[in-house]
Order: C-alpha cells, then sequence, then structure tokens
C-alpha cells in the first residue's frame, strides 16, 4: 500500500529544511500567503520579520531558505510552528511539533537552549 510521504516520511525524513518543505507543501496557496503574512509582519519578540519584498512571489523552497537563513534551523520551526497556528493550520502545526521532537538529528540552533517550549498562538 502506497501513502503520501508527508503521512509517513515526515517524522523520519532528516533535517529541519526538508520537515519545514514537507509541512508547507501541505498549504494551498491562499494558506501560504496567510502564512508568509504572518512573516513579514506579526513574529513574536526577539525574531525579526522578513521583509515582504523578499517574500513575494516565492514559493515553498524560497520561503523555507529565507527562514532557514534568517533564523536558523531550529528557530525556523519556531517560527514556522507559530504562523502555522496564527493561520489556524494546527494540525499541521502539530504534526511539525511531534516530528521535530521525533527527530534523529541533533538540533542545530544559534543559541539558547533546546528545553525552550515551541512558540504557540
Amino acid at each position: 500500500m502506497n501513502f503520501p510521504c508527508h503521512v509517513l516520511c515526515l517524522p523520519v525524513m532528516a533535517g529541519v529544511p526538508s520537515m519545514l518543505i514537507t509541512t508547507l507543501d501541505d498549504l494551498i496557496a491562499d494558506e501560504l500567503k496567510r502564512f508568509k503574512f504572518w512573516l513579514s509582519n506579526k513574529l513574536p519578540e526577539g525574531f525579526d520579520s522578513i521583509g515582504r519584498g523578499k517574500l513575494e512571489g516565492k514559493g515553498v523552497l524560497e520561503t523555507v531558505d529565507l527562514m532557514v537563513r534568517a533564523y536558523g534551523e531550529e528557530d525556523a520551526v519556531k517560527v514556522t510552528l507559530y504562523a502555522l497556528r496564527k493561520t489556524d493550520q494546527n494540525n499541521l502545526a502539530q504534526k511539525l511539533e511531534k516530528a521535530h521532537i521525533r527527530s534523529p538529528s541533533p538540533p542545530r540552533e544559534r543559541g539558547g537552549s533546546t528545553d525552550e517550549p515551541l512558540l504557540s498562538k
């Protein structure tokens, strides 16, 4: 029996960028626009927004690349979870959070502790 990759592969995929791409690939065009709105406007304190001009016209791959460059891998996951929850994509956020917790690869971040809670609404 064949299942779509996002059903079985997400928890075992190597690397944060792959997890983020798989997650954001589930968004339709309007949902991706809303997601990018939160990246460019309303992030929690301590996270700089990504300029609208940088995000305009970008697809999933480019958006993930911008997030990882701007925040580092671990903070990109936190920002993704925040933006998904703000756009009422709670199921995707939950799936990403579970996959990230189970991820066999060691966390790579720019600072802080891996014990910090992931961002929520």
